[in-house]
């Protein structure tokens, strides 16, 4: 059973009660996207996934679309794009639109 926090401030919510690395049913898969369209940000803490488990989370919202600085693409999903304030990838934070929101269907 999914818990759902509202967070502080005009939007957003955190999840608890899920862990990504196990099976997730349809239902609660959508549970999560709808709880994404409420709440425009949701925050699920403390997670483990393998490159596979994201990609695959991922996809439950939609096509992921590879974004156009190549070098910030996860090898091997290039749907996924590594944004960090650490480690050798920390420059690829510094991208803004990284949601793809400057084209025409982001």
């Amino acid at each position: 059973m999914l818990i759902v926090k509202p967070l502080d401030g005009p939007f957003g919510a955190e999840i608890l009660g899920l862990d990504l690395t196990q099976p997730v049913p349809d239902q609660t898969v959508r549970e999560l996207i709808h709880l994404f369209h409420k709440h425009q940000v949701i925050k699920i803490r403390n997670q483990r996934l393998t490159e596979e488990q994201y990609n695959r989370f991922g996809q439950w919202f939609g096509n992921p679309h590879p974004h156009v600085i190549t070098q910030a693409r996860l090898p091997g999903y290039p749907g996924v794009s590594l944004l960090t304030n650490a480690g050798e990838r920390r420059n690829g934070a510094v991208y803004w639109h990284t949601d793809n929101s400057y084209e025409e269907l982001p």
